[in-house]
């Protein structure tokens, strides 16, 4: 299945200071993903070394805690999750 390039965006804020579990639990609320999917693709770290993302020695390193820059975005509704962590870390300087 594929997802509409024509479906409904909601505009949504991750403020400062909002770990991975905060902007799941929002993106979830808002319709743009679901919380455990968001989690899960913040956790794949095999993905997250393809987009440049480093890993530490603490567990908290092997996510993408850190590299999710807070902002407002309009985001499409029933999201995929790899694409919203992509988006939402391309502010970060690992990625520029």
């Amino acid at each position: 299945l594929c997802r509409s390039a024509a479906r409904p965006v909601v505009s949504v804020t991750f403020p400062e200071g909002f770990d991975r579990f905060a902007i799941a639990q929002r993106m979830e609320a808002s319709g743009i993903a679901s919380r455990a999917a968001f989690v899960r693709a913040t956790e794949d770290a095999e993905w997250l070394s393809s987009l440049g993302v480093e890993f530490g020695e603490l567990d908290v390193a092997k996510t993408a805690e850190g590299y999710l820059f807070p902002a407002t975005y309009d985001l499409p509704l029933d999201s995929d999750p790899r694409r919203l962590v992509r988006r939402y870390s391309a502010s970060h300087p690992a990625f520029a």
